[in-house]
Order: structure tokens, then C-alpha cells, then sequence
């Protein structure tokens, strides 16, 4: 999630994604070849890591005990943490940690947010949690993150931020659009399963992404791309009108609401946030990083 409502965002050099590509019945093309699934794992797992997650082993159900927590193995660590992430990115994508020492992480219990939405001629208020987010704050991007998701989950959390914080403004459909996008094609590269939302098709034997349900999700979070102008976005609302503010511009300008339209201008509220020190951000040293493209 942007949380650019609220935060004026600079212009960047990253460039938006195509109209084709958003149409709903488009397919989004994955940026890289699938890799083996058993190289993936073959490359993470060692006799000196920590194991992280449920032992859930393939093909085989796992059932919770009575008093209803999830069966760990010995020692594991149930929430993500920077250690499990590292095993993910530095073998291929060292650069986007390296950003990441750049980028305030913040670890937090929830992220409550406030929608309103136009839905039958009035605003509606919507409270609800959103999984990630990002800003800027002070000349500096913070990313916010919840401490209870597995590392496969945060891994996908983080790139979907990062992409947010290398978009240019592109208006809040486009840049979230780009951004779930990019994240699923880059997960399903890894092999990493989806974070909760199916958002994937078949295509050619292959899975990928799906442009018409990332445009469905997209549009019933955020709403759809703003007619005023590209790059313009709703911050505020009155009884019958959309407040929009357009790229560059200092006061927003008022139009009338349309059906479906969403005002995220109210800041959200992070519950026990923590900052993690940029020193967790640091790969193993490895002879040539490759780019993660986001």
C-alpha cells in the first residue's frame, strides 16, 4: 500500500506501466523465467540456518492441536525476520537490500486504516488493516511492516514497497496496480506462494500474474485510475464532492464524486511500531549482484 494521500511524493524516473497491460482480460507477462523450485530451496536451506515457519513437508496436511496455536518445529521462529528475508533476496536481488539501508523499516503490530468511499450517491467510511505501507517522511521513505507474517509474506511485503518507493506519481490505481504486478511476477519467479489474495492465472502452462484480478483488487481498495488527470489523486472530500490534487499542485481542486471513487487521505495509525537499524540490512559479501527490477 502508498500511503501518498497524505505525504506529497517527488518525481522519480521509474515509468508507469502500460495502458494495455491494465486492461482486465490482459495477462501481465512475468519479468523473469520461472527458476526450479528445488533450486530455490536448495539454495536457502543449510545445516546452520535456523528453520523458520510450520514443518508442514509437501503433501501432507498439517493439523493444529486443541488449544489451537500452530505446531512448530524446535526452535523455529514463527514471525518473519531480517535473517529469513537475507536468505531470499542477497543470493539475487543484493541491490534492493542495499536500498533498504537507505529506507526506515518500521516493524508493527497492525496498520489500521479509514476508506471512504462514494457508493450510492454519499461517502461511506470503511475501517480497515492493510498488510504494508509506505511514505515519506522528512526526506526519507519509511516502510512499514506487520511483525506477525511469515518470511515468505514479508519478503513480497518489502518489494511491493520498494517498488512503491522508486514510482514516480502515477496516480494511487497505477502506481498499486504496478506494484502488485510486479510483486507477484517477481514471486512467482522465487516460488513463493501468494500472500493471502489470489491474484495469479494460468497461462500457456505457466502461472503469472492477472492483470483482471490485480485491476478487481486495485479497484475495490483504491479505487479506479482518476479521470481529472494522470497523476492526480483524491486527498479529501466533501458531501457530494472529490478533492483532487493534481501532480505539482499545492491546493486540490474540487469535482463531483463519482460511483466507486476512494478518499485514502486520513492517516493511517501503526500499533507498536519499531524501527529496525539499517545495520540488519547487509548481504553476505557475493562476487556480482544481480538486479531485482522492481
Amino acid at each position: 500500500m502508498s500511503s501518498r494521500a497524505w505525504i506529497a511524493r517527488p518525481f522519480a524516473t521509474e515509468s508507469p506501466i502500460t495502458i494495455a497491460a491494465a486492461r482486465p482480460g490482459a495477462s501481465v507477462a512475468p519479468i523473469l523465467p520461472i527458476m526450479p523450485v528445488s533450486a530455490f530451496f536448495q539454495r536457502r536451506f543449510a545445516p546452520d540456518r535456523t528453520p523458520v515457519g510450520e514443518p508442514k513437508p509437501f503433501g501432507v496436511s498439517l493439523t493444529a492441536p486443541s488449544f489451537g496455536l500452530i505446531q512448530e518445529l524446535p526452535g523455529a521462529v514463527g514471525r518473519w525476520n531480517p535473517a529469513c528475508v537475507l536468505e531470499i533476496f542477497c543470493s539475487q536481488y543484493s541491490d534492493l537490500i542495499a536500498q533498504l539501508q537507505h529506507v526506515k523499516v518500521i516493524t508493527v503490530e497492525r496498520i489500521d486504516v479509514r476508506r471512504w468511499r462514494f457508493k450510492n450517491g454519499a461517502w461511506v467510511s470503511q475501517a480497515g488493516i492493510v498488510g504494508g505501507m509506505e511514505h515519506k517522511k522528512d526526506g526519507q521513505f519509511e516502510v512499514f511492516i506487520p511483525r506477525d507474517v511469515d518470511c515468505a509474506e514479508a519478503a513480497q511485503t518489502l518489494y511491493h514497497e520498494v517498488v512503491h518507493v522508486r514510482q514516480g506519481p502515477m496516480g494511487r490505481y497505477f502506481e498499486e496496480f504496478e506494484a502488485y504486478a510486479k510483486t507477484e511476477s517477481w514471486a512467482i519467479y522465487l516460488g513463493l506462494p501468494q500472500r493471502g489474495h489470489d491474484l495469479r492465472e494460468e497461462k500457456d502452462g505457466r502461472e503469472v500474474p492477472s492483470a483482471a484480478k490485480i485491476d478487481e483488487k486495485v479497484r475495490s481498495q483504491y479505487g479506479g485510475p482518476e479521470p481529472s488527470a494522470p497523476g492526480a489523486r483524491i486527498v479529501g472530500h466533501t458531501a457530494k464532492e472529490a478533492l483532487v490534487l493534481q501532480p505539482g499542485a499545492s491546493t486540490p481542486v474540487p469535482r463531483p464524486a463519482v460511483e466507486g471513487d476512494v478518499d485514502m487521505s486520513e492517516k493511517p495509525t501503526t500499533v507498536a511500531p519499531k524501527v529496525l537499524p539499517p545495520s540488519v540490512w547487509v548481504c553476505p559479501k557475493s562476487p556480482q549482484p544481480k538486479k531485482s527490477t522492481p
